[in-house]
């Protein structure tokens, strides 16, 4: 995923953000996430799941945000 599709994506759930202020971290390991700024400068991230994930196969994390 590219700043590209970050934007097109947020753009088709409605969210507006500054195309240069996006910043990707791919340090996950099932996951990656845009930070940006919105059209009135917040921030706010993005989180992107590369591959399908179950909270029944997270045996090191206490819980699973969905």
């Amino acid at each position: 995923m590219n700043k590209q599709d970050v934007k097109q994506l947020a753009n088709e759930h409605g969210l507006y953000v500054q195309e240069e202020t996006i910043k990707l971290n791919e340090s996950g390991l099932d996951f990656q996430v845009a930070h940006a700024k919105d059209a009135q400068g917040r921030n706010g991230f993005f989180a992107f799941h590369d591959v399908p994930i179950r909270c029944a196969q997270l045996k090191s994390n206490r819980k699973c945000l969905m």
